[in-house]
């Protein structure tokens, strides 16, 4: 009884055992086939060796279509990548197998630049060029009217009618700030003369004698007239007289201001004048000094 017992205990064991490795088996195959399509992937050239000639790029919209396979070829050698880096954990030798699927990734994503290089260059000419028809156009606009059906003619003569109309306005507008401007000017002369009583005497004129009787005026018109005339001149003259009196107030304050600066000169110069005898003597005290002990240190030298 202990030996059947035994045996199949044993089974039991080694069944254990070996069904995780039969399972990793089976993943293992996965992957291998999994690595087997990734290898073919980084292997192909078709991509190079269809666009890479020189008569495969011969207008933009193969440009374009090799901009977009060339999108699609690398996304597909970046998954072999990725597939091959989990293949090669599985190896002994893992840094070796990685470095070597990534020399092929390197070798398809040169190839696959190069052509995107050519590719983008064909479109970027193709822009360049439309850019410059654009403009060679619109210079040609600019130059000459567009010919609609034999208008050019009427056309060129509104577009000059359109400049001399738009002349004459910024002329009007100039003429209208250049008499904004003057009268502004005058209206500032005015105001100065206002407050210069001098200038106010210069411009009034001596009244007219009027003629009774004339364009229907009275003599008390006239009487009001000769009034109002003598008070204007009344009130210009106490004007006159009050702006005399303000410029001999500030002569004065002038004067005053002068003979004050000419004392504080003649106070400073006096008290450079006593500094520097001051000094003068300090100097001729010392030089008596250092001339006596000089005297002083000869006569004891014969005692030393």
């Amino acid at each position: 009884m202990n030996k059947p017992c035994t045996f199949l205990l044993s089974a039991l064991m080694a069944s254990a055992v070996l069904a995780p490795a039969a399972a990793s088996a089976a993943d293992k195959s996965e992957l291998e086939v999994r690595m087997e399509a990734a290898q073919k992937v980084l292997a192909d050239r078709s991509y190079y060796e269809r666009w890479s000639p020189e008569a495969a790029l011969k207008t933009v919209e193969d440009a374009k279509a090799a901009n977009e396979a060339g999108s699609a070829r690398q996304k597909e050698i970046d998954g072999a990548l990725d597939v091959m880096k989990d293949w090669c954990h599985t190896r002994f030798l893992v840094n070796a197998c990685i470095k070597d699927a990534r020399d092929l990734h390197h070798e398809r994503e040169k190839e696959i630049r190069s052509v995107r290089l050519k590719a983008d260059e064909m479109i970027r000419l193709d822009r360049v060029e439309q850019r410059r028809a654009r403009q060679e156009s619109q210079k040609q606009n600019v130059k000459q009217p567009m010919k609609l059906g034999g208008r050019s003619e009427s056309r060129a003569e509104e577009v000059k009618a359109k400049q001399s109309r738009a002349e004459e306005r910024r002329a009007l507008e100039e003429a209208n700030v250049r008499a904004y401007e003057e009268k502004q000017a005058r209206a500032a002369r005015k105001a100065e003369e206002r407050h210069d009583p001098i200038r106010v005497k210069s411009r009034v004129k001596a009244p007219s004698s009027p003629i009774e009787g004339h364009l229907g005026r009275t003599a008390a018109d006239v009487e009001a007239g000769r009034a109002e005339a003598a008070e204007r001149m009344a009130q210009e003259d106490a004007n006159i007289a009050a702006f005399n009196a303000k410029q001999a107030e500030a002569k004065k304050r002038l004067e005053e201001a002068e003979a004050t600066a000419a004392e504080r000169k003649a106070s400073r110069e006096a008290r450079q004048a006593n500094f520097n005898k001051t000094l003068e003597e300090r100097r001729a005290a010392q030089k008596r000094y250092e001339e006596s002990r000089e005297n002083k240190d000869s006569g004891l030298k014969k005692y030393f």
